[in-house]
């Protein structure tokens, strides 16, 4: 039952009532719709002392690690080019619309 809330709440997938009738259908347009969005967020594993930072870039991941050394050097001078900061590439990932 709570998850046939969810759904309607949702506005998408099926409603089972009874097991001899067919589901209902939730739609968006059906009036126990309420979510206009849902989102998730994790507490982190890093501490703030860690001093990590994700940048997206509108570029495809492709060009991102071609550029690579390039995009490090470039933001360690940003930095100030100090020997106390490093700047390390953990992971380079595609987002959608031809982002990374």
């Amino acid at each position: 039952a709570k998850w046939n809330q969810l759904q309607a709440f949702w506005g998408t997938g099926k409603g089972y009532y009874n097991g001899t009738a067919p589901p209902v259908d939730f739609t968006p347009e059906n009036h126990f719709c309420r979510f206009k969005a849902v989102g998730y967020s994790c507490i982190p594993s890093a501490r703030d002392e860690d001093g990590l930072v994700a940048l997206d870039f509108n570029k495809k991941d492709t060009d991102v690690r071609n550029a690579q050394q390039q995009l490090v050097e470039s933001l360690h001078k940003i930095l100030g080019s100090k020997p106390t900061h490093s700047v390390n590439v953990e992971s380079v990932r595609p987002l959608p619309g031809d982002k990374s």
